[in-house]
């Protein structure tokens, strides 16, 4: 099995709150730990192109295992797109956010 093939285990993991994801130590990173295995999510621009793509890989300790990678033409695309969004809401507690802006806004709607 290969790390592309657990990419929508990941994701519905992440979904479902059973996967916990932190800021990475680059930018535009995020990673999670799992079975002593550290996850790394992350979002790049192509250099030549500009154009956006993703990346998640996976360490045991400072070694390299896989990984997989996808610009906007590749078939992981898509499903590496949604894993680096769910690991960024989830790392960055964005639902929490939204949640405060909302209720900032309708407290300040009714002055």
């Amino acid at each position: 099995m290969k790390l592309n093939e657990l990419l929508p285990k990941i994701l519905r993991a992440t979904s479902e709150g059973k996967l916990r994801w932190f800021p990475g130590t680059m930018k535009n990173s995020f990673q999670a730990d799992l079975a002593g295995i550290r996850l790394l999510s992350n979002y790049w621009m192509d250099e030549d192109t500009g154009e956006p793509g993703y990346t998640l890989a996976s360490y045991r300790g400072e070694t390299f295992l896989e990984s997989v990678y996808g610009d906007k033409f590749s078939t992981h695309y898509s499903a590496l797109e949604s894993v680096y969004d769910a690991a960024r809401h989830d790392a960055l507690n964005l639902g929490q956010v939204v949640e405060e802006l909302s209720e900032e806004l309708d407290r300040i709607m009714k002055m």
